[in-house]
């Protein structure tokens, strides 16, 4: 990585993270270029820390309702760190089939129609858990449009 940069590491592994032959090609010089305006010695870091860093055991602390959003195709994370997200207590889990890691950027619209869903179902208990009177609170935030 420190040698490489973030920018060699994701010319090397982009059809991990996206499909070539679905997202657009200019979508995928443009992450290239934003990615070497990131400091290697800090990617590097953070990168080396978060393949050590195991918060398995602890995801059952997790009390939001959470939205699980696995790339059936994943070969950066792998499958088996997903299976321990199966432990978050309020989850709902949804695979994307065929799909590499960067779900968001290779099939955005299903993604931001999943996640519209998701909160959606949970928009009346929102309603319900907040005081919309509290003076913390700013009233038309919470305001059906």
């Amino acid at each position: 990585m420190r040698e490489k940069g973030v920018d060699g590491l994701l010319a090397e592994t982009v059809a991990a993270r996206v499909d070539p032959g679905r997202v657009d090609a200019g979508f995928i010089l443009w992450m290239l270029d934003e990615a070497k305006r990131m400091n290697r010695e800090f990617t590097a870091r953070f990168l080396d820390t978060m393949a050590r860093l195991d918060l398995g055991a602890r995801v059952r602390e997790i009390k939001a309702p959470t939205l699980v959003v696995v790339a059936g195709a994943d070969t950066v994370c792998g499958q088996d760190g997903y299976e321990k997200l199966r432990a978050i207590p309020n989850h709902e889990g949804v695979v994307y089939e065929g799909e590499p890691h960067n779900v968001t950027n290779g099939v955005p619209d299903r993604c931001a129609t999943d996640l519209r869903r998701f909160l959606a179902g949970r928009e009346r208990r929102l309603y319900q858990l907040v005081d919309i009177d509290s003076p913390i609170c700013h009233r038309d935030a919470f305001r059906k449009p």
